[in-house]
């Protein structure tokens, strides 16, 4: 399992570092189309694995960035398991989708599942 996280961390990068130029774009539309998009992955339904990959990279970087500071999720949980929380999130506030940063709504909704327990 460990050798798994570790693989799927180097993978994660290596992707996040060929998509740097789109890191400016990320705003909420792209977000949404990303959670769309990796539904129908999870569902083994044709789906579009570059907006996938963005949508995981996007939540990754900001547990990687904000981690600690603005929630706290478990060192233990991957990708796999945090990326539905900011998915289901999003289903839950589709007027959000007009925001200009889908940074800011993955620390919402991670915020929201993850509080910093003080």
């Amino acid at each position: 399992m460990k050798l798994f996280k570790i693989s799927f961390s180097i993978i994660l990068l290596i992707f996040a570092f060929s998509q740097l130029s789109i890191a400016d774009s990320w705003d909420a539309k792209k977000l949404y189309a990303g959670w769309r998009e990796y539904k129908k992955s999870e569902a083994y339904e044709k789906h579009d694995f570059q907006k996938v990959m963005v949508f995981i990279t996007m939540i990754k970087w900001v547990v990687d960035t904000k981690n600690g500071n603005s929630f706290d999720v478990p060192s233990h949980l991957v990708p796999r398991d945090y990326c539905p929380v900011v998915g289901r999130w999003l289903e839950q506030h589709p007027e959000k989708i007009k925001e200009p940063s889908a940074e800011s709504l993955v620390v919402k909704a991670l915020s929201e599942e993850y509080p910093i327990k003080r």
